[in-house]
Order: structure tokens, then sequence, then C-alpha cells
């Protein structure tokens, strides 16, 4: 795992590598999201941040599916995909997430 002086914008030093990402511009909307956007994922439940690809926003009108990435932009084919609720990131008491286009 990088420590956190390697990435300065990394909000948390927990979680998977994003280097050379870095945070782009806040998403706070589901419409601003589309199959195959690259995303930083910041879990303030979890005090962790990931890197992250959305693999489908066909399967629900409510989120997307997404699968972790590597830096690299190799998604691990093993695992299923996971899924982000629209109340998870948008402005709202439920909300626990905070996230970011990744832009290198």
């Amino acid at each position: 795992m990088q420590s956190i002086q390697d990435c300065p914008t990394r909000t948390y030093p927990a979680g998977r590598p994003i280097a050379p990402y870095r945070h782009g511009e806040e998403i706070t909307s589901l419409s601003q999201i589309k199959t195959g956007d690259v995303i930083i994922m910041v879990s303030h439940q979890f005090e962790a941040e990931n890197l992250i690809k959305v693999t489908s926003r066909e399967r629900n009108t409510q989120g997307f599916d997404y699968k972790y990435m590597s830096p690299e932009g190799k998604v691990a084919s093993v695992v299923s995909d996971m899924f982000c609720w629209d109340f998870d990131f948008e402005e709202g008491p439920a909300s626990h997430k905070t996230l970011y286009r990744g832009k290198k």
C-alpha cells in the first residue's frame, strides 16, 4: 500500500493505491457517471480511498456497478461487480462516500 505522502490529494491512507491518478472533479450526481469511468471512491465509513472502474449503469437506475482497479488499469476478473447506490454519495443523511473523477 502506498503511503499518504506518495499522493498528497489522498483523503485517507487506507485502501488501494491510486497513484498516478489524482482527485479530479467531485461527482455529486448519478447523471455524471457513465460505464467505463475511472473514479476515486472515498469511503468515510471505512476511512479508505480506492480506484474503481464503472462496469455498468444499466442494471439499476439508482446506482452503478463497479470493480476495483489497479493504477495500471487492470480490473480483477474473478471478483464479482460491487454496487454503489446513488444515496451513498449524493447529498443527504445516508451519504458516506465522496466520488472524484480520476485524472492522471
